[in-house]
């Protein structure tokens, strides 16, 4: 639509929609009316890169089991009830081949920690639907944010100007009490 280029992704819907299009040349049109709209756009393209460096981050350096919490708890904040007690019914049936798919492994291998989590009542399943027992230990097992460790103290133990670009090598001392370099 914007570049003239085929799109770059493709989308199922979970529910009927309602739908309607928008040709370029009409949508060219309308933005040279309506100047305000790049803006408004820009900021969408902007919001849609951060979730996306986001889901990227998620399947770079997240776990199975985070990867499944954090689909879990994007799809209770779409379509979850809350039930009381710290309870979240997702009100939207998934396959598990579609949540599988979502957190990009082998259904057998999703399974796995789902039986997992239903032994331990952090997620169960009533009639097809998944219930959060627990959003706020879902929400630790989808955290990117890892405990860093303290330095007690940092040094700069020398300077090198003649290298070439100009470097600084300081010491550090971790709260495990390993010393590093950088």
């Amino acid at each position: 639509m914007i570049d003239g280029l085929p799109r770059s992704a493709s989308v199922t819907a979970v529910r009927d929609p309602v739908l309607s299009f928008v040709g370029r040349a009409a949508f060219k049109r309308l933005i040279r009316k309506r100047p305000e709209l790049y803006e408004i756009l820009l900021m969408l393209l902007a919001k849609r890169l951060r979730e996306t460096g986001g889901v990227v981050a998620a399947m770079s350096f997240l776990s199975l089991r985070g990867r499944l919490a954090r689909a879990l708890l994007e799809l209770a904040q779409d379509f979850g009830q809350d039930v009381g007690s710290g309870r979240i019914v997702i009100r939207q049936k998934i396959a598990h081949n579609d949540l599988a798919a979502m957190v990009g492994t082998a259904r057998e291998n999703m399974n796995r920690v789902l039986n997992d989590w239903k032994r331990t009542e952090l997620v169960t399943r009533l009639s097809g639907y998944y219930c959060l027992e627990s959003k706020a230990k879902l929400e630790e097992q989808g955290s990117l944010k890892q405990p860093r460790a303290k330095a007690r103290s940092i040094p700069i133990a020398s300077c090198s100007p003649r290298a070439s670009p100009p470097t600084i090598v300081a010491m550090a001392t971790t709260q495990a009490g390993h010393d590093c370099r950088c």
